[in-house]
């Protein structure tokens, strides 16, 4: 796939971050959302390789436009400090298409070593 976030995601993160960081983008494609209370809560499940939904767990997602930011329930980028497919699914449905920065550890890129981090942002 050729996605902004994607582009911009192999242009930021290792090789190794960037790998990771496209299974979870890739398992965001297959997930399904439902609308709960409130404007931007979110039931979010991924799908198998079969399409079905119930073998997965269903998390919940608070998706924050104005700042461009997702709470999940699963807290993998609290724990990891990669994004997940979850909290990527919401983004894609509030119709952000570049990772946000907050998004992008600067452990993870490609300039952590220099010190200058995000510069061609």
């Amino acid at each position: 796939m050729c996605t902004p976030m994607l582009v911009q995601a192999s242009e930021v993160y290792t090789p190794v971050i960037f790998e990771a960081f496209q299974g979870e983008y890739e398992r965001s494609m297959a997930a399904c959302a439902r609308v709960l209370d409130g404007e931007h809560k979110y039931a979010v499940v991924v799908g198998n390789l079969l399409g079905e939904l119930s073998s997965e767990v269903e998390y919940i997602v608070i998706g924050e436009p104005l700042n461009q930011k997702t709470s999940c329930s699963c807290k993998i980028f609290k724990r990891v400090g990669i994004l997940c497919a979850y909290g990527l699914k919401v983004l894609d449905l509030l119709n952000i298409k570049r990772l946000p920065l907050h998004y992008i550890l600067k452990r993870w890129t490609r300039e952590a070593r220099n010190g200058n981090i995000l510069d061609r942002q």
